[in-house]
């Protein structure tokens, strides 16, 4: 968006050069070879064929670009039911708003970069009815402390917030479903990371470099609830395999809640030796090699919605450890290897 202006500039500006030359041309051919109006028409129809095809393209690129500025220095463009903020100009303050309504219009998107890597910022607060935060809408704001978002947000595209290092509170509002790539990365002063149950889609990287995380909750592990991808916990702080997940997950992440799954993959805590705790509060089946090798789990409580388990599922748990499984809880459809070189103590009921 913000290259439209100069675009557009450079478009009319070789409009009125080829205009020039063209009428310098029509001249000379006047005077030397040939005159009449058939010759006007040569020259003029196709400039005017290129002025009014500019017209859409002159307008199009102000849809993106904004349709003016308010007295406050938002720029904007129309969505289908409210506007989004495509750049500011206005002054900042330590303790900044992004408004829900400008010149009478709801504020339903922050477009791309908009407040991208503001120093000035500490305390920002995003107003209700905004759904979407673009990309690297607040990328790098590096003295961020206080984040207040808005019930309303559904949308967190890539890198939005990435890179505050002085944020030490992420409280994602309940209403959220999508986080793209890398939104949250490098928050390295969060502690706690929740995110919502009505999340359907999390993005690559989305929590990488939030090295100081000591206790984490999501609904599922992956990115999608319904598809087998990425079904490795490392996944939410870039780890591209389970093999290689223990070397990402931050070494302060002790505890671990997943609250609503479906399912856990194959391999899903796969080495996390860091881990103290890992509670599963849902999960219909619980896939092969899931837990193998959280030797630092004190103890692991089966979900009483669990119905499957697969093989090596806590392959090299200690005789320190406990795996519970709770009363109503049968383990007669599970595999007979589920608790192969598993040492733990496992109490019924």
């Amino acid at each position: 968006s913000a290259a439209a202006i100069p675009l557009i500039a450079a478009f009319y500006l070789l409009f009125v050069l080829f205009a020039v030359f063209a009428v310098i041309l029509m001249i000379k051919i006047k005077i030397h070879v040939y005159s009449g109006v058939p010759l006007y028409f040569a020259f003029c129809l196709p400039l005017a064929v290129i002025l009014i095809a500019s017209i859409p393209v002159f307008i199009h690129s102000m849809h993106y670009y904004g349709y003016g500025m308010t007295k406050d220095g938002y720029i904007y463009s129309y969505s289908s039911d409210g506007v989004s903020i495509t750049e500011y100009r206005g002054d900042f303050s330590s303790d900044f708003t992004v408004p829900g309504v400008i010149d009478g219009k709801a504020v339903v998107e922050i477009g791309d970069s908009v407040f991208t890597q503001n120093d000035k910022i500490v305390s920002l607060t995003i107003s209700e009815g905004i759904r979407t935060g673009g990309y690297r809408a607040f990328y790098k704001m590096n003295n961020l402390e206080f984040l207040s978002l808005p019930s309303t947000l559904e949308t967190v595209k890539s890198q939005a917030f990435a890179g505050a290092t002085k944020l030490k509170q992420l409280v994602l509002p309940s209403g959220l479903k999508t986080l793209g790539n890398g939104a949250f990365a490098d928050l390295s002063s969060v502690t706690s990371v929740t995110v919502p149950d009505t999340v359907t889609d999390i993005g690559k990287n989305v929590f990488s470099g939030c090295n100081s995380v000591t206790d984490f909750t999501a609904p599922y592990v992956g990115q999608y609830p319904d598809r087998g991808n990425y079904t490795h916990f490392g996944y939410f702080f870039g780890a591209p395999t389970y093999d290689l997940q223990q070397s990402y997950i931050p070494a302060s992440l002790k505890n671990v809640t997943i609250t609503k799954a479906t399912s856990l993959g194959a391999n899903c805590f796969s080495g996390c030796s860091n881990l103290k705790k890992i509670d599963i509060l849902s999960a219909e089946t619980i896939s092969s090699a899931a837990f193998v090798g959280c030797t630092g789990v004190e103890s692991f409580v089966f979900p009483q919605n669990v119905g499957y388990v697969g093989m090596d599922v806590f392959m090299y748990w200690t005789e320190n450890q406990t795996i519970v499984i709770p009363s109503g809880v049968s383990d007669a459809a599970w595999d007979e290897n589920w608790a192969r070189d598993c040492h733990a103590e496992i109490v019924r009921g």
